[in-house]
C-alpha cells in the first residue's frame, strides 16, 4: 500500500489535477492569482477512494498560500468524516445531522 504522497505522483492523479486546473483557467479559486504554485485540494475525503477517483466538483484549485491557510483551519466535518464510512458528497449533510442528534 503506497502512502498519500506516492499516490499524488501517480499518473492518474497528475492527469486529474491538470484537468481541474485547466477547467479553472489555472487560477486560484480563492484569491485569483496565477503567479505562484497552484495545488488541487480535495474538499472532502471518502474512505477507500483514491485521490483521482473524485468528481471535479469535489476538487478546488488553490495557490500555495491559500492552500496552506485552508489547512491551518480545522474543518470538523471533514476531520470526523475522514474516519466515517462516507460514500459520497451527500454524506457530509448526513454526518452533520447525526452529530447534531437529528438522526
Amino acid at each position: 500500500m503506497s502512502n498519500y504522497w506516492e499516490k499524488l505522483q501517480d499518473p492518474r492523479w497528475q492527469k486529474k489535477r491538470l484537468e481541474v486546473m485547466k477547467e479553472k483557467d489555472f487560477c486560484c479559486e480563492l484569491c485569483g492569482t496565477n503567479k505562484i504554485t497552484l495545488n488541487v485540494h480535495h474538499k472532502e475525503y471518502f474512505k477507500g477512494n483514491e485521490p483521482w477517483e473524485y468528481d471535479n466538483k469535489q476538487l478546488v484549485v488553490l495557490c500555495k498560500h491559500c492552500h496552506e491557510n485552508l489547512h491551518e483551519t480545522l474543518d470538523l466535518y471533514k476531520w470526523v468524516g475522514s474516519f466515517a464510512r462516507l460514500d459520497g458528497p451527500n454524506n457530509r449533510q448526513e454526518l452533520a445531522l447525526m452529530l447534531c442528534g437529528y438522526i
